[in-house]
């Protein structure tokens, strides 16, 4: 008897974590191309972090970091979409996009001569910036 219990209670789980999951394609898994492209954009945004953490001009810092700020919430947003079966929209996509070329360009007024994060932070964030690219054309 007691082994039907246990088969059963683990059949009703099964059964209910299946109704329950939304379907594949919904929950935007993505193919191979899509997945490499997502995790590239996120190594990118994060060491692009640590070099304008590591920028020496306050002001030029700070405004890097708002533009990092705002498309970190974007890819929050995907994220949390993705995870719920939601299709990501577009306006979280563009959020990512308007965050990195606003970290890109304030970035881009610093002098990398006279700090070699400046030099970093505009290596990862063109790099951000094409993995977006990359996303937006394999993950369909």
């Amino acid at each position: 008897m007691a082994r039907f219990a246990f088969v059963t209670l683990i059949a009703t789980v099964v059964l209910a974590m299946g109704v329950s999951a939304a379907p594949l394609s919904t929950r935007q898994i993505g193919n191979l191309e899509c997945n490499l492209a997502r995790a590239s954009i996120v190594k990118n945004m994060f060491d692009s972090k640590s070099a304008i953490d590591s920028i020496q001009d306050a002001t030029g810092k700070a405004a890097a970091q708002a533009g990092l700020d705002e498309a970190f919430s974007g890819v929050k947003t995907i994220g949390l979409n993705i995870i719920t079966g939601k299709a990501a929209g577009a306006d979280a996509r563009t959020q990512v996009e308007n965050g990195l070329q606003t970290a890109l360009t304030e970035v881009k007024k610093l002098d990398p001569a006279a700090d070699p994060a400046v030099q970093d932070a505009t290596d990862n964030l063109t790099a951000a910036v094409a993995d977006g690219a990359s996303v937006v054309t394999n993950c369909k």
